[in-house]
């Protein structure tokens, strides 16, 4: 009988150390907590209050005036590791913001470990503990008004901030590149480096070769941001032409909506047409 009772305690504990482990909770808003690296405490009363999103397998960290943005890979084990992340290149306003963001982001490439208890996130690495907690405000709410035969003149409220204010909710997912125009040529694709776009209800990015985020124009928030990518050198015939391509032809964004389960992005001279993954 003890034996028995023994192994439902065993099979309790391990089956709610794996609750804590399961990748699919991650996806959602966090907001910083406390942050540890090393050389001690990193400041996080500084800027703006750091953030991170997941969602299908993107991380998209709001720092304290800048933004990092990659993949990510976690199971259930706890294991967790950013691939291929970029971050934007704005300079802090405070010289505390900047130096301070500068260890947050090390320490988000530094997490190999995560684990999830109630509504707080725990994100750890060598040296390196970061504690988020759930952030269960709406982002998003249905569009008042507007044309609804324009989707991007309806998206959910402009003026909230961490919302999507280019493109419409139904177009947040994973999409391909298909076919792209730029002043009437063809973008190449190359085989073996799909063009993707992610879209959530932070923002937008995704990979060619390099990867590639937004950086808002603190300025003007509602103009398309500016559009920043990593700086990798890529092997292969005519991959960087592509990837200049397309990026240029993003840039000049105008419109962006639903056509028969396509997405299609239209600007000054540009087409682009992406067909859903996954």
């Amino acid at each position: 009988m003890r034996t028995k009772t023994v192994a439902v305690l065993l099979l309790a504990l391990f089956m709610a150390a794996c609750a804590g482990t399961r990748p699919g909770d991650l996806e959602g808003r966090w907001r910083l907590d406390t942050a540890t690296d090393a050389d001690g405490a990193i400041p996080t009363d500084v800027g703006d209050r750091p953030t991170v999103f997941f969602a299908d397998g993107r991380i998209t960290a709001k720092l304290h005036c800048n933004t990092l943005s990659g993949d990510y890979r976690a199971n259930s084990s706890g294991r967790f590791d950013l691939v291929d992340a970029a971050i934007t290149d704005m300079a802090c306003v405070e010289r505390e913001a900047m130096d301070a963001e500068q260890r947050l982001a090390q320490a988000l490439e530094g997490v190999t470990r995560f684990a999830i208890e109630g509504g707080t996130l725990t994100l750890e690495g060598e040296g390196i503990t970061l504690v988020y907690t759930a952030d269960t405000t709406p982002t998003t709410r249905p569009p008042t008004g507007g044309d609804p035969d324009d989707p991007v003149s309806s998206p959910a409220d402009p003026g909230a901030a961490g919302v999507n204010r280019w493109f419409p909710a139904e177009t947040f997912g994973r999409w391909e590149l298909q076919r792209g125009v730029v002043d009437g040529e063809e973008i190449p694709i190359v085989g073996g480096f799909p063009v993707t776009l992610e879209v959530t209800e932070l923002g937008f990015g995704g990979k060619v070769c390099n990867a590639y985020g937004f950086s808002p124009n603190p300025d003007d928030p509602e103009a398309f941001p500016q559009i920043f990518s990593t700086m990798m050198l890529c092997e292969g015939d005519g991959v960087m032409e592509s990837e200049r391509m397309y990026l240029e032809a993003l840039g000049r964004f105008e419109s962006a909506r639903l056509d028969g389960g396509r997405l299609i992005i239209e600007g000054d001279g540009v087409q682009l047409i992406y067909i859903p993954v996954g």
